[in-house]
């Protein structure tokens, strides 16, 4: 599979459900998660959502983790970009410049906390597009 960027591999479903029902069942997670009031996800190691509060589903008008598990951010955002290949979120000649898939990758390179910002341009429902200006951690 082709990527301009970022790794196109990803985790199988089981494997993303198997991690989502450990993070699940830790003690308090979801309360924790759940009390800050922006978004939050866990992403595996390729960048695929395996835990995340409930701010992102409502943001989203998803309801329940079904409709994001195993996405990526991108692709659970509805950027404009995810779709431009066929290995989605992170791997377009766009996502070249996307602060949120860059400061993933480098947090994942130095092992450190990373932060920067992004404005990732999404799909509305009703055919228009907008963007989100977002601090990615």
């Amino acid at each position: 599979m082709n990527t301009h960027f970022a790794s196109y591999e990803r985790a199988s479903a089981q494997q993303v459900l198997s991690d989502y029902n450990g993070l699940k069942s830790v003690e308090y997670i979801n309360e924790l998660v759940s009390a800050l009031p922006y978004i939050t996800t866990i992403l595996n190691k390729d960048r695929q959502i395996v835990f995340s509060n409930n701010t992102l589903l409502k943001q989203m008008g998803i309801k329940n983790m079904d409709g994001i598990l195993g996405k990526r951010p991108g692709e659970a955002l509805n950027c404009i970009h995810a779709t431009e290949m066929k290995a989605g979120c992170g791997t377009s000649e766009s996502c070249q410049v996307c602060g949120a898939v860059k400061t993933i990758l480098k947090c994942q390179e130095t092992g450190k906390t990373v932060t920067d910002e992004c404005r990732i341009r999404i799909h509305e429902g009703n055919g228009y597009e907008d963007c989100l200006d977002l601090e990615v951690t």
